[in-house]
């Protein structure tokens, strides 16, 4: 299976070796092509055609993230969070009572 993972950090990189050594075909999609990575790194957009695609970014980037063109890329796939709704601090990010991480994702 054909796996994009978006975000390159340490949780996406992860995820990624695990992957791959259960032999699927994984792609990081990541904005800044020029730096190094460990995996086989591909654009944003081109991570979100795969056959699933995973959320591995900060919680506070994916009202930017999923705004626009991957929004759209990301119709009828099946997308896995693993983002925690957590700020750079590790402190919760505020969603109130009777909102979760999930729900705010799929309203995004």
């Amino acid at each position: 299976m054909r796996i994009g993972i978006i975000g390159g950090g340490n949780v996406g990189t992860a995820l990624g070796e695990l992957f791959t050594t259960a032999g699927h075909d994984v792609v990081v999609g990541v904005r800044d092509m020029s730096r190094p990575r460990s995996q086989r790194t591909v654009p944003l957009l081109e991570a979100v055609s795969a056959e699933v695609v995973v959320l591995a970014v900060p919680f506070g980037v994916l009202p930017a993230l999923l705004d626009g063109p991957v929004r759209d890329a990301l119709a009828g796939t099946i997308v896995v969070d693993v983002t925690n709704p957590v700020q750079a601090d590790w402190s919760p990010v505020a969603l109130g009572e009777h909102r979760s991480a999930a729900q705010e994702i799929a309203r995004l």
